[in-house]
């Protein structure tokens, strides 16, 4: 018996009829003038640390199966599908798009009006690694959150000459094993030592963490958060 049978149109289309199947449903897609794009969900994702920021959307393509409905046998590849949205024009259309739209939403009179026209070139002069200047400021607000609690834990363990011993520095990674605390890492492999976080300032050691995470200079760190748009 078959299965998962939609519509008596679906079912007169077995596996080897698919492509007149296809052409059926471009056809009246077409006709119908719909919308074969339709977002069925849109959120932010939640940062982990290790990507730039995300947001999730989930497509739906309407007018189309996956599978043959009747036979459940696969009509056409997913593989397609990913590299179609993933592939450089999508890409490249959706940038342009994104950038188009957040110009055109700069209202006039804005203390940042004169960043409108920059939208147009915003290829132009690419950030060589590093993020752009206000997320990079977001990083190191974050991080300087974090190393401000970081301090205050190993104070409580009372090592006046912040001499810390193998048990503490044990203890303090167990303290920040949640994924949050993704430079954890850095602690781990020694790049930054208990010492470093005890005494010297959260904005500073927020910047060194930064030059471990893009992989550049403190100076290039320091040139980026001084450099206006």
């Amino acid at each position: 018996m078959p299965k998962n049978i939609g519509t008596p149109m679906e079912a007169l289309f077995p596996d080897g009829r698919r492509y007149e199947y296809f052409l059926q449903r471009l056809r009246l897609v077409a006709a119908q003038q719909t919308p074969v794009l339709s977002v069925h969900d849109i959120r932010d994702v939640q940062d982990t640390g290790n990507d730039l920021p995300c947001i999730e959307v989930v497509l739906r393509v309407v007018g189309f199966k996956i599978q043959n409905p009747v036979t459940e046998k696969p009509m056409i590849s997913t593989d397609w599908i990913r590299k179609h949205f993933e592939g450089q024009p999508s890409q490249k259309a959706f940038l342009d798009a994104f950038a188009a739209y957040l110009a055109a939403s700069i209202p006039a009179g804005h203390p940042e009006a004169h960043l409108k026209t920059k939208f147009d070139h915003y290829r132009d002069g690419a950030p060589g690694g590093l993020p752009a200047r206000a997320d990079l400021h977001l990083w190191r607000d974050e991080l300087i959150q974090h190393l401000v609690a970081a301090r205050k834990w190993l104070r409580k363990l009372e090592r006046p000459n912040q001499e810390f011993t193998k048990d503490d520095r044990a203890a303090f990674l167990s303290e920040i094993s949640d994924p949050v605390f993704w430079w954890a890492k850095y602690v781990q492999e020694g790049s930054v030592t208990l010492r470093q976080i005890a005494r010297n300032s959260p904005r500073v050691t927020a910047m060194e963490m930064l030059a471990l995470k893009f992989g550049k200079s403190l100076e290039a760190i320091k040139a980026r958060f001084r450099k206006e748009v």
